[in-house]
């Protein structure tokens, strides 16, 4: 590590192999050029909240696993820690944005003296999302938001540049700074979408619904459950299947425990839910789909979040119905990968009939679905800052 850096790292570190990544190996992504080589090689240091021996994926690996991928494809060495415990040399560092002081994050952040080579990613509108989980009746929950962003603003004074999954995530962090008085700029803040990278499934779908990715309380699958229970009064097949409820790691396991107790509602017989699963074990319970619902509460959060959830589904070629306005939504439906459909139990049943009655339909929305992270990433993605940073900096 530089002497920028006063603290001490993981000799426990793990290399990510991303051989199959979407930067390194999707056929027609034309980047906007490398790092030139007179300044390379460079060596990032990336801290993760999530072990790296874990055997689950979540949002957070794989984003960090995509940015270590993009790294990659432009010459730069990256390893990924989980602890900071033994010396490391790197020329750059790399923390995620957090609201938490137990955070390593947090803690790196709080030990850096010359944040000159820090990438800090706010690939999450963090604040909004929190803002969820709080109520403005509830005195505590008004002292609990305050110290986060007091956290999150600790962590961004210490960045030097600054990474965002999506176009709207660079607006919303450059309002953010200007309203706590942080200073960021446009020339600071480059855009790196991710994705997921996974293997090609071979689909053999059959008459099964899916809910895919969780259930957090920015998530509303309520209009769902009643919606599928209106199906099995009138037919005797279709299931409703539900992969990863929570995250052993990060879950909420008391949203999802409310959640199942409604399921009950439903015919055991007609559904079929699963853990969250290790990544080995996801393929071969996607190919059995036939198309995934997403249905999230109208907020803020929504319109600026990075949901890679539904990448994960579409690269599976499964097709979405959703109530959500973020930027994998509005581009499945804009490529005919899949329909937006408003949390409404009627209106959600209409829907889901019509794709269980159009076979043909839904088959050309898969082909859809396999094009959109590709048309996602090349639609978003915005470098030239990084580049310039690194440049500057070597």
């Amino acid at each position: 590590m530089s002497t920028a850096m006063k603290m001490i790292f993981s000799a426990r570190s793990c290399e990510q192999s991303l051989q199959s990544s979407f930067y390194t190996g999707t056929v027609g992504l034309k980047l906007e050029g490398t790092i030139p080589r007179a300044f390379s090689p460079r060596k990032f240091i990336l801290f993760s909240p999530i072990s790296t021996k874990s055997k689950f994926k979540s949002g957070i690996s794989i984003r960090i696993e995509g940015v270590s991928s993009y790294l990659k494809s432009q010459g730069i060495q990256t390893v990924i820690v989980d602890k900071i415990r033994t010396p490391r040399k790197a020329d750059y560092t790399y923390l995620l944005v957090s609201t938490k002081k137990d955070s390593i994050s947090y803690s790196a952040a709080r030990n850096i003296e010359d944040k000159s080579k820090v990438i800090v990613d706010l690939y999450t509108p963090l604040i909004l999302e929190k803002e969820l989980t709080f109520s403005k009746y509830k005195p505590f929950d008004w002292v609990k938001k305050n110290s986060q962003k007091d956290n999150i603003k600790l962590i961004l004074s210490k960045g030097s540049h600054f990474f965002v999954a999506n176009k709207r995530q660079k607006e919303y962090w450059l309002t953010f700074s200007e309203q706590e008085s942080l200073n960021l700029t446009n020339r600071q803040i480059s855009v790196i979408p991710t994705g997921y990278s996974q293997k090609s499934i071979k689909p053999s779908p059959q008459k099964k619904i899916l809910w895919f990715g969780g259930i957090y309380p920015w998530m509303n699958p309520y209009p769902l459950i009643e919606a599928f229970k209106k199906i099995t009064d009138s037919d005797q097949e279709w299931k409703l299947k539900i992969l990863g409820g929570f995250h052993p790691e990060t879950g909420y396991q008391k949203i999802y425990k409310d959640v199942t107790s409604k399921l009950k509602t439903i015919p055991k017989n007609r559904l079929e839910i699963l853990p969250w699963l290790p990544a080995k074990d996801l393929n071969k319970n996607l190919a059995d789909v036939s198309f995934c619902v997403n249905l999230v509460k109208e907020s803020k959060e929504d319109f600026y979040s990075h949901r890679v959830r539904l990448l994960t589904v579409l690269n599976a070629g499964i097709p979405i119905l959703t109530n959500g306005k973020d930027t994998i939504s509005d581009l499945a439906v804009e490529k005919l990968a899949g329909e937006k459909v408003h949390a409404r139990v009627n209106e959600l049943y209409e829907k889901m009939s019509s794709l269980i009655n159009n076979k043909r339909l839904v088959k050309k929305m898969r082909d859809n679905a396999l094009k959109v992270q590709n048309d996602f990433i090349k639609e978003n993605l915005s470098d030239k800052n990084f580049k310039s940073f690194v440049k500057k900096s070597a």
